[in-house]
Formats: structure tokens, C-alpha cells, sequence
């Protein structure tokens, strides 16, 4: 699936479909150069879940991971970039999060390949000028498959 976005509006509103299609253990690697919009992609699904405006949605590439709370949902946002392998994934609770519940978006998945199992939906977000981006989806199985249909259906 490809998704263009010449806006801010037009990435909400991406960002607003994932959130009515994703549920609890769905796992979403973003992918992208440094400024491509992947915190900006995982801020707006955040705000469309629930998570209010009071509580801040931020990049956890110093924290490593950002865990907020709805009323029907776990969600963890990781930021893989810092780490150098398997060892250090295991090592801030990857493993554990994938065994839970949670809604996981994983930002610089790429740096370590197939630590986040087989059915992830990963999407690449390509920088196509202040506001303009381009989303280029990947599902690997039959759960991720059935998450990027129903983000596209919520598009139409």
C-alpha cells in the first residue's frame, strides 16, 4: 500500500485510520531517515487512540520507550536507533512486550532486523518536502495483512 500525504492534515488522517484499525498485540515498525515523521506519524495515531493533550508524546529515542494508557488500550512506542543488537533489545523489555497485549510502534525497527517477529506492519515514510510525505506500507502476515486493509478502507 502506498499512501501520499502533501499535508499535516493528510498524515492525520493516515494516522487517524491506523488508530481505528489497530488493536491490542498489533506491532507497527516505522521507518525512515531522521526527520521523515515518524514521532510526528506515532503522535497523531497516540491523540486519535485517546491519549489527551496533556500528556506528552514525544520522541523516546533517549528513554528508549514511551508507554501510554487509554481506557482500551496499552501503548508502546520504542525507539530501536541506540541500540546495537539483539542483547540490548532483550534488555529494555522487547521480548516482553511482544509476549503482552500492548499496541507496539517501533521506530528504527531496520537497525535490528526480525526482532520483532514474523507479522509486523512496517511503514516507510519518505521525506518529500516540509509537509509532504510518502507512507509505503509492508505486512508480513495474515494480522498485519488485515491491519493495512482496514487502514486502507478507513482512507476511502
Amino acid at each position: 500500500m502506498l499512501f501520499s500525504a502533501a499535508t499535516e492534515d493528510d498524515t492525520r488522517r493516515l494516522a487517524g485510520a491506523l488508530a481505528a484499525a489497530v488493536g491490542p498485540g498489533d506491532v507497527i515498525a516505522l521507518q525512515g531517515d531522521l526527520g521523515a515523521g515518524k514521532t510526528t506519524l506515532t503522535r497523531y495515531m497516540v491523540r486519535a487512540l485517546g491519549v489527551g493533550p496533556e500528556i506528552p508524546v514525544t520522541s523516546p529515542t533517549f528513554t528508549l520507550a514511551n508507554h501510554y494508557v487509554t481506557p482500551d488500550l496499552e501503548i508502546i512506542h520504542a525507539d530501536l536507533y541506540r541500540l546495537g543488537d539483539e542483547a540490548e533489545a532483550a534488555g529494555i523489555g522487547v521480548e516482553e512486550w511482544l509476549a503482552g497485549n500492548a499496541l507496539i510502534l517501533v521506530e528504527w525497527a531496520d537497525r535490528i532486523p526480525g526482532i520483532l517477529g514474523d507479522d509486523i506492519l512496517r511503514i516507510r515514510i519518505e521525506h518529500r518536502g516540509e509537509t509532504a510525505r510518502r507512507f509505503i506500507f509492508e505486512a508480513t502476515g495474515e494480522v498485519s495483512r488485515d491491519l493495512m486493509a482496514a487502514t486502507a478502507a478507513g482512507l476511502n
